[in-house]
Formats: structure tokens, C-alpha cells, sequence
């Protein structure tokens, strides 16, 4: 277990508790729609205000507001815990996560480099090695070298550097190395079928996210590249069924919202 997931163990009873209690006073409400997303994140907000002082529920309601898109609040509810703690690496990745999901590359490279001076943490290092892959900046190499000792993550990070300049025959082997270490990991299988419609050959792309999925059915990155390609196959309803599969899981993505719409106008 990562020390992101150790800050919250033991609290999902409650937070399960909590959210049922509530959810039976929705009704017939959508559980996977937006709407119903954000008054379940205001019901967090509502109990922590009523137990201010349990950093647990505090990380939890952070954590949900992100997933909603409410940033700047969540950003609130982490500066409180790291105001009370910053020697915490846990509590720095998940600023990290919520500024990079808000799009602050800049101030999550900052946040992961905070959390990477208490600990070593696999989780920071990998983001940080995304980051600056796609960024094409060959310190995610030497990143790849500190995961040595997870072979997944320092092939994926050597194989998104290479695929994110069109090298193919230096990325693929990459990808295919982290994919066959761990077949359910969807970044490998995301980033080959995105190499491959870069290169046109949305065929190939087909092969690679199918496949992906077949192993990961609830990926939100699989079933948004699964869309991506159908749309490059002019393959419009097969691309909706996949975006609309992973706005059941997080509904708050504008950028999926607008290609359904762009497509159904």
C-alpha cells in the first residue's frame, strides 16, 4: 500500500456511512451523474464542518471536490492538513494531483518535489517522469533510472518519452515491456494506440486500446483513448459509447462533455 493510500485506510467505513445515509435521501437520483457528485461532495463538506478537526474527513473531502472540479476548494482543505503537517509525503502528492488535474503542471512539479523530499515515493516519481516526458525533457530518463526497481514504471516512462516524439521503434518495445510486466496497465496501452494515430494508423490504435480495455474495462484513460480513435475511424457512435463509459465514472470532464456534444450537434 503506497503512503497515499495509508492516510485514509480505516476512514472509508465512515465515509461509506456517510454517503449511503445521504444517498438514501436522494431518491431516484443519477448516483453517476454530476449533479449528483456535487451535492455528495457538499454533504462532505457539510459533516466536516461539523467534525473540523478529523484530518482523515478533511483529505476525503479535498479528494472529492477534485473529483468534481472544484479546485480551489480542495486546494483550501489541503493547505489546512499541510498547515498542521507538512512533513507528511502523502499530503504533498495529493495537492500534486489536484493542481495537476486543475492543469498547474507548473505548481504540481513543485508540490511532487516537496513530497519527494520527505520520501522517495514511487507515486511522485512516476508523475513527475510523465510531466517532464511530455514535456520532452530528458530528466524523466533519469527518473526512469530511480524506478529501476519498478520495471513497469521505468519502461512506461522511457516508452512515453520516445512515443511523445514519434520514435516508434524505441517506444514500442518500451510500452510492450511495461504492458507485459502488468498487463492491466492502462497508461501502456493508452500511450501505444496514441503513438499509433500520431503516426496514422488508427487501425493499430484500434488493436492496442481494445486490448487495453480488455484488461482494464474501467479506465478512464482506455475508454477516453477508445473514444479518440473511433472518432479518427469516423466511427462517431461507437466513440460516444466510450466517452459516455467514462463520464459514468467521473463525470466531471468538460473536455469529453464538449466532444459528445460537438458530435451530436
Amino acid at each position: 500500500m503506497s503512503k497515499t493510500a495509508g492516510l485514509i485506510k480505516g476512514l472509508f467505513g465512515a465515509a461509506v456511512a456517510l454517503v449511503s445515509l445521504w444517498g438514501c435521501k436522494q431518491g431516484m437520483e443519477d448516483p453517476t451523474s454530476l449533479v449528483f457528485k456535487q451535492k455528495q461532495a457538499d454533504a462532505y463538506l457539510e459533516f466536516l464542518s461539523a467534525h473540523p478537526d478529523s484530518s482523515g474527513l478533511r483529505l476525503l473531502t479535498a479528494q472529492k471536490l477534485d473529483s468534481v472540479g472544484r479546485y480551489k476548494d480542495a486546494l483550501l482543505q489541503m493547505d489546512t492538513l499541510l498547515k498542521e503537517d507538512s512533513t507528511k509525503y502523502g499530503l504533498w502528492v495529493v495537492r500534486a494531483n489536484i493542481l495537476l488535474d486543475s492543469t498547474d503542471t507548473s505548481g504540481a512539479v513543485a508540490a511532487y518535489g516537496r513530497a519527494l523530499t520527505r520520501y522517495q515515493g514511487e507515486e511522485a516519481l512516476l508523475a513527475e517522469g510523465v510531466i517532464f516526458a511530455l514535456k520532452n525533457q530528458d530528466t524523466c530518463l533519469k527518473i526512469a533510472e530511480q524506478l529501476s526497481r519498478n520495471p513497469v514504471y521505468s519502461h512506461y516512462i522511457k516508452g512515453l518519452y520516445a512515443a511523445h516524439q514519434l520514435q516508434r521503434d524505441e517506444a514500442l518495445p518500451m510500452l510492450d515491456k511495461a504492458i507485459e510486466l502488468d498487463p492491466a496497465f492502462a497508461a501502456g496501452y493508452a500511450t501505444k494506440a496514441k503513438l499509433y494515430l500520431a503516426l496514422s494508423k488508427p487501425d493499430s490504435a484500434k488493436i492496442a486500446v481494445l486490448e487495453g480495455i480488455r484488461h482494464n474495462a474501467h479506465s478512464i484513460e482506455l475508454l477516453n483513448t477508445a473514444g479518440a480513435v473511433f472518432e479518427a475511424l469516423l466511427q462517431k457512435d461507437s466513440a460516444d459509447r466510450y466517452y459516455e463509459s467514462s463520464l459514468r465514472i467521473k463525470p466531471y470532464q468538460p473536455v469529453i462533455e464538449q466532444k459528445i456534444t460537438k458530435q451530436t450537434q
